[in-house]
């Protein structure tokens, strides 16, 4: 008898224990694996946080060279119009020239008939007066007043020779401001161009931390997968009775879950587009004129085109997203800006489009360049669409920009 209740406890032993030991040590196993892993998502996030840090730095720089490149534009935008109204007063003060020029020339031969005749009256003998029918007294008058009258063209001519000095000279001035203006237009489109290989530079900088970023939120979310399997695991093995008692001392554990934000690029301050009337700013200076839209779905007259200069400055007419660039059916290049609440911005006629689908822009950051002839295009179109519509737009135009 006592023989068979040893066979049994034996049996107990063999058959019953190694389970219980077999989950205690997986568990335990498990449980230091999660620790492991809880260690490394730990480390990961903090890893997350510095590159946050980072690229906070780096979006702020950039930030600030949109700044830059946004006065810059102004700078020559500014120098565009002074060079207009420069242009505009030479052309005006050459036809006054021209006119007298004209006059001169018409007149020349008049006066040089008359001075003739008057040096042949002044050098008149007084011994050949006897042979004039007149009274000599009213001759001798006759040759003072010639004489006076002379005078007085002589006056004339070099008047008119002082006046067409003075406007050659302030032509010649307005041609070396007009030069000195041009000069100045290089420089800024060469300062313009060292900012935007520096923007570019940050850029390519930013979008390398983006990805680690990202790298690392894929590498923290894959971990904290496991964690959470290891987690379902371990309460699966807690659910075991034959070890239930022995982990309640344990039951107060956790997994700490920390959410991981990623930034964007940019952080853009302003007002919505749809709150912005009267802030939009025009993209190039010119002469204005109203026109149907471009891709002819609407009668009304809802876009406008400005007449530039050559090379002129295009810049953003308000914040936003580079959503096109480049040739579009015929139109040749186009640019469309997307504001956000479904308002988009559709630019055409630009020859050098210096910014790339994606990118992120502000008010007044230059985005391209007019063409250097006619052949290439001098004239701008702009248009605003709303849910694909294009919408009249001119309330949204700073009231410095809207003609009258």
């Amino acid at each position: 008898m006592y023989l068979k209740y040893l066979f049994f406890i034996a049996l107990f032993v063999i058959f019953l224990l190694p389970p219980f030991f077999s989950y205690a040590d997986l568990f335990s196993k498990k449980q230091k694996e999660l620790e492991v892993i809880e260690e490394r998502i730990d480390s990961r996030v903090q890893d997350s946080k510095e590159l946050e840090k980072k690229d906070k730095a780096v979006s702020s720089d950039i930030r600030k060279i949109q700044e830059a490149l946004v006065r810059s534009a102004k700078l020559v935008q500014d120098g565009e119009i002074e060079l207009n109204l420069i242009e505009g007063k030479i052309n005006k003060e050459s036809e006054a020239l021209q006119e007298r020029r004209q006059s001169i020339v018409s007149s020349r031969k008049t006066i040089s008939q008359i001075f003739a005749a008057l040096e042949r009256i002044a050098i008149e003998s007084p011994s050949r007066l006897i042979f004039y029918h007149d009274r000599p007294i009213n001759k001798i008058h006759g040759m003072i007043v010639m004489r006076s009258y002379l005078r007085t063209l002589r006056e004339r001519v070099s008047s008119l020779n002082s006046n067409f000095e003075k406007v050659t000279v302030m032509l010649d001035n307005m041609s070396v401001q007009k030069d000195q203006l041009i000069k100045n237009l290089k420089s800024f489109d060469s300062r313009r161009e060292e900012l935007k290989s520096l923007l570019e530079e940050k850029s390519v900088l930013s979008q390398k931390l983006n990805i680690e970023r990202g790298k690392v939120t894929q590498k923290t979310t894959e971990l904290r997968d496991d964690a959470e399997s290891l987690e379902r695991l371990i309460q699966s093995l807690q659910n075991k009775p034959t070890i239930k008692k022995s982990l309640d001392k344990q039951s107060n554990f956790k997994i700490a879950m920390k959410t991981v934000t990623p930034m964007d690029l940019l952080a853009y301050s302003g007002f919505s587009f749809k709150k912005a009337k009267g802030k939009v700013i025009l993209p190039a200076y010119g002469k204005i004129s109203l026109r149907h839209n471009l891709l002819g779905d609407s009668k009304k007259m809802q876009g406008i085109n400005i007449a530039t200069r050559e090379n002129a400055q295009v810049v953003s007419p308000y914040d936003g997203e580079i959503m096109f660039a480049g040739e579009f059916r015929g139109y040749g290049k186009m640019l469309i800006i997307s504001h956000g609440d479904e308002y988009h911005t559709l630019l055409t006629g630009i020859s050098e489009i210096s910014c790339k689908t994606g990118e992120k822009v502000i008010v007044g950051e230059p985005i391209g360049i007019m063409g250097k002839k006619a052949s290439e295009g001098i004239n701008l179109y702009m248009e605003v669409r709303y849910t694909g519509e294009p919408i009249n737009f001119l309330p949204w135009l700073a009231k410095e920009n809207v003609v009258g």
